[in-house]
């Protein structure tokens, strides 16, 4: 399951409305996805749908282009990123880090 679920970003349906509002509900009160209701593929869909109804990009290409170079638990990365994006993209992108 998890991450390593088959088919995790790549699936042939939209997830119900149920499942896009159990884990809308679950990223807003910070608490986990309820596995009774929501598959993995289900919720990284709702993530996904989430990530694209943003404005612009969260991480800007030319942050993500040095930060590839970076490595990935080093403060000068967590910099990096902090001084290159706006404080509403760093703490999206740091919440979204939590659940990897």
């Amino acid at each position: 399951g998890g991450l390593k679920a088959p088919g995790l970003f790549i699936s042939p349906s939209y997830p119900s409305e149920e499942a896009i509002q159990a884990t809308r509900a679950a990223m807003d009160s910070d608490s986990a996805v309820p596995a009774d209701r929501v598959t993995p593929v289900d919720a990284s869909l709702v993530l996904l749908l989430l990530l694209s109804s943003y404005p612009q990009p969260l991480l800007p290409k030319q942050v993500a282009d040095v930060c590839s170079l970076c490595v990935p638990d080093s403060m000068a990365s967590l910099d990096l990123l902090k001084n290159n994006m706006t404080k509403t993209s760093f703490a999206s992108f740091l919440f979204l880090m939590k659940f990897f």
